[in-house]
């Protein structure tokens, strides 16, 4: 995870000296979150999830307005997000993280797994897109209350971009125009690997009611609906779906709205 932010660290900093206007303009608005994905090996799993759980529960005495958001999926992987309000807010988080390590080990509770091939971790940048999302609310929120979550990551063809996202808005203007209630998020990743990525968030109670939900839309519109949906399709080279569940027991959620309360850089 420190290799990761260092990582992190010397990207911006060597993006920053080609950074535009309107670029400048993006650092200030709300939706950006850092995303830890740590693949575990299944023997381990007790010991990393217990590994985990006292990382948040040092974490919620040291920075308890700081949310965190973690998602254990089916893949022996578990994705930790915490949102930032601008690049700078990356620098502030790596010395929470750091605190948060010094303390660990002075109580002899180290949140990483040291021995080899138990763990490995990965990070990216995303950013919330309202204009390609279908929700109730205007601002991003984790739901907490709605467990059941399925990320899509969609591989975009490089070049392909805004002909791909002109797409995914005609067919989430569908879902707009006949009122279909079928919310997800979608988030365009920033820096990580294979870039360009969107990625779609869809939350249920369950799989089943995720499920049944669509198979009712696609019944009644599927017509329509696919034909929108290969014109988004077409744009990617690789479609990759994880399926899991949001573990309040491994997050800090903060009583204030986690749109509220970011990692401040100030």
């Amino acid at each position: 995870m420190k290799q990761f932010i260092l990582l992190m660290l010397v990207i911006l900093t060597l993006s920053s000296a080609v950074l535009s206007a309107s670029y400048h303009q993006l650092q200030q608005e709300a939706g950006w979150v850092v995303v830890f994905e740590e693949k575990f090996a299944p023997p381990s799993r007790m010991q990393f999830l217990k590994a985990r759980k006292d990382w948040v529960d040092l974490w919620k005495v040291l920075h308890p307005r700081v949310p965190v958001f973690s998602w254990q999926n089916d893949d022996n992987s578990l994705f930790r997000i915490i949102p930032i309000n601008r690049f700078a807010s990356i620098d502030t988080l790596y010395r929470q993280m750091e605190q948060v390590a010094d303390y660990s080990r002075a109580r002899n509770r180290e949140p990483e797994i040291k021995e080899p091939g138990h763990s490995s971790v990965s990070g990216f940048v995303m950013k919330w897109v309202p204009e390609l999302s279908h929700n109730r609310g205007a601002e991003f929120d984790a739901y907490p209350q709605l467990p059941y979550t399925e990320w899509m990551f969609a591989f975009l063809i490089s070049g392909h971009e805004q002909e791909a996202e002109q797409a995914l808005e005609r067919f989430r203007d569908y879902y707009i125009e006949k009122k279909l209630d079928y919310p997800w998020d979608t988030f365009r990743v920033l820096f990580g690997s294979d870039t360009p990525v969107i990625v779609g968030l869809f939350r249920a109670q369950s799989a089943a009611a995720l499920h049944e939900k669509g198979r009712q839309i696609w019944a009644k519109h599927g017509h329509e609906l696919e034909k929108l949906w290969e014109d988004v399709i077409r744009h990617t080279w690789k479609i990759e779906n994880k399926t899991g569940w949001f573990n309040p027991s491994l997050s800090n959620v903060p009583a204030m709205s986690p749109d509220r309360q970011i990692v401040n850089s100030e």
